[in-house]
């Protein structure tokens, strides 16, 4: 009787490891796949990667530039705001 349990476990033991062995098998296959197809892909991708950041780059640099540009017309208009305020005072 403990025999034909034994053997029962093993049997199921045995299922369990070659399922799990297909599973394995499968997955690998699945990934292999869809890297021979996708590596074109991957790479194309990846230019268009580099291309935006170069762009994002250039982005940055002409914001910076504005950023300045803004900053000097600000101080302009306080500098002129704060003479025409004076030209009043003066003239009374």
């Amino acid at each position: 009787m403990q025999n034909i349990r034994s053997s029962g476990r093993k049997k199921s033991l045995y299922k369990k490891r070659i399922l799990s062995l297909i599973i394995t098998c499968t997955i690998v296959i699945i990934a292999l796949f869809i890297n021979f197809f996708n590596g074109p892909k991957i790479e194309e991708y990846k230019s268009q990667n580099n291309q935006l950041k170069t762009e994002l780059q250039k982005l940055k640099e002409q914001n910076a530039n504005l950023s300045e540009k803004n900053s000097k017309l600000n101080k302009d208009y306080s500098d002129v705001k704060a003479k025409s305020e004076e030209m009043p005072k003066v003239s009374k």
